[in-house]
């Protein structure tokens, strides 16, 4: 086991640092990396569970978004940005949950929607 802290503490260069946690109780590191200029996508809020499943072969979240960079967070213009990544994941891991884990996003105040791929159309 990592301590979270020490994850958010290494983070002392330059530019646009994004956590993706897809373990129970993540909504927490939001609440530490605050201040940090560090967004962060997390698989579940903190009274919930971070649910895997054989049929998806392992965690709602982390399969969502292997599938969101296959191009299905992808807006229109074939870009996939923090905000798209993260409106398709939560709508898939919500329903593949049947509502029971709903993901949640931190960005930091002033830190503008990242791009994070890119997919022909």
């Amino acid at each position: 086991m990592i301590n979270f802290n020490d994850i958010v503490n290494s983070f002392g260069v330059m530019g646009t640092k994004i956590i993706m946690l897809d373990t129970h109780y993540s909504e927490t590191a939001a609440r530490l990396s605050s201040g940090k200029n560090i967004a962060v996508l997390g698989a579940c809020r903190d009274n919930e569970y971070a649910r895997e499943s054989a049929i998806y072969d392992g965690g709602f979240f982390t399969q969502s978004i292997v599938s969101a960079f296959s191009g299905y967070a992808a807006q229109d213009d074939g870009r996939i940005t923090l905000e798209s990544l993260f409106g398709y994941v939560s709508e898939r891991v919500s329903r593949m949950s049947r509502t029971r884990q709903n993901p949640f996003m931190y960005i930091p105040d002033g830190m503008r929607d990242p791009l994070l791929g890119l997919v022909e159309r």
